[in-house]
């Protein structure tokens, strides 16, 4: 329960007051903006690092040794392959299909992280915009509030 102050001193201060709650609250959200800006990067430079490794897995995996024996032998004229071979192969296929689904979908799940902290970023900014301007606005009207004498100023 607040009670009325007196005076035009009482209602100066309760101005500063507010206006330092609205800056407090202002850094808050400075503060939650950087820390949203740097879980982004940490999560895309995550991500960013697992393709890659799973890139390379792709690629060691694309030449295995039994395709280049079966290459070898559809040199000699044999391009049969045992059938050993062949089912080692086909699950070699498999978890590389499997891989890049799994990337897919990571990706996907970044891709709506992302926008979605870009969202909270302009929402963010937005509030940032309208804090600054209530604070410019409560400075204005303190300064040119009727019934008040000159500015009280230190110098």
């Amino acid at each position: 329960m607040e009670q009325a102050r007196p005076g035009p001193h009482g209602a100066e201060e309760e101005t500063w007051e507010e206006n330092l709650a609205l800056r407090r609250q202002l850094a808050d959200v400075h503060h939650q903006l950087r820390n949203l800006k740097e879980n982004y990067a940490e999560e895309l430079s995550f991500w960013r690092r697992r393709a890659l490794e799973l890139q390379l897995e792709l690629t060691s995996t694309a030449v295995s040794p039994v395709e280049r024996r079966a290459q070898g032998a559809k040199s000699n004229g044999d391009a049969q392959l045992t059938p050993a071979e062949d089912s080692q192969r086909r699950e070699g296929q498999r978890q590389v299909a499997k891989q890049l689904e799994e990337i897919e979908s990571k990706t996907a799940l970044t891709k709506a992280s992302k926008e979605e902290a870009e969202a909270r970023l302009a929402q963010s900014e937005l509030l940032s915009e309208q804090l600054k301007d209530q604070a410019s606005q409560q400075a204005v009207e303190l300064l040119t509030r009727e019934g008040s004498g000159p500015a009280e100023t230190f110098a």
